[in-house]
């Protein structure tokens, strides 16, 4: 019987979590840039979530709850039999909204998809606690619903210069021409890190290309807060951001003339970048942080990042 469990976060390729994710066999799918949300059954109901908590009554998740829960198109009509005949899987997806009357609009910071909806990218098994191999449960969830996300390769033991050369094939729903946000890389089995956690590697393309483009900056002792904004906080991370504020918000355009956005945009910025992050930056060096210049440098390179 499931329950709420919360989807793997994506750990940066390179980082200690996913220091061996490419040893064995390795699929690489497209990274959606939508709203992480799951499916599931439970006492024969029907449940849903985004990535971080269950949904019901107005924790709605931008339409995906009642598009789940009440849709009749065929290919939701069949998701919800399936999960009800298997609870003892969770099924995961990109909610990408564009579906009327749920969600009129796009959710995430690409709104030129080709088309909207729920995609799933992967089926977690309740008896086994692990995911289920792409090629065991892709064809399961074929034989009744289309909007799968694919792959875009599969290896055994590749290079990190084998799956860096998949970044620029993610145009998976997308005008010709057009590329993703980036890609998600998985062992399967699951990898799971020193303590047993499951790890799933991502490379987000702007972030990638920026640091390759840029020359290796040194720096001087007093700028470590500094060195911790360059390193975390660039354009595709407060875009991410700047995308979470006006989900919650309900909004189509962000506005810094707007209290409450800058205000949002702000502390969720300061909260996901050290969430996210910290650790990454001290376990090595064991840096000392001032937090509260750290903040304010935050402050600083949004405002940046808006042309203040």
């Amino acid at each position: 019987m499931a329950e709420f469990r919360k989807y793997t976060h994506l750990e940066k390729m390179g980082r200690d979590e996913v220091a061996n994710i490419l040893c064995g066999h390795v699929i690489v799918q497209p990274k959606i840039d939508g709203s992480c949300s799951l499916v599931y059954s439970r006492n024969g109901e029907i449940y849903t979530g985004s990535r971080t908590r269950e949904l019901g009554g107005e924790k709605d998740n931008a339409g995906f709850d009642a598009y789940i829960h009440s849709s009749n198109e065929p290919r939701i009509v069949k998701l919800r039999a399936f999960v009800l005949a298997h609870p003892e899987y969770i099924v995961y997806g990109e909610w990408l909204g564009n579906v009327n009357p749920y969600c009129g609009k796009f959710v995430g910071s690409i709104k030129r998809y080709l088309e909207g909806g729920f995609y799933i990218f992967d089926v977690f098994s309740i008896p086994d606690a692990t995911y289920l191999p792409y090629n065991e449960w892709e064809p399961m969830i074929a034989e009744f619903y289309d909007r799968i996300v694919p792959l875009i390769a599969e290896f055994d033991n590749p290079t990190n210069e084998q799956i860096a050369a998949c970044v620029d094939k993610n145009g998976y729903n997308l005008p010709e021409g057009v590329l993703g946000e980036g890609i998600v890389i998985k062992a399967e089995p699951s990898y799971r890190d020193e303590w047993g956690n499951i790890q799933i590697a991502k490379i987000v393309r702007d972030e990638y290309k920026q640091e390759k483009s840029k020359p290796k900056k040194v720096y001087a002792n007093g700028d470590t807060e500094q060195e911790f904004v360059d390193k975390y906080v660039t354009d595709a991370f407060i875009d991410k951001c700047q995308n979470k504020v006006l989900q919650v918000c309900g909004d189509d355009k962000f506005d810094y003339r707007n209290k409450k956005h800058m205000g949002m945009l702000i502390s969720l910025t300061w909260q996901d970048a050290i969430d996210e992050n910290i650790y990454d930056f001290v376990k090595k060096k064991k840096p000392i942080i001032n937090f509260g210049t750290l903040n304010g440098l935050i402050a600083a390179r949004i405002r940046e990042f808006l042309n203040l």
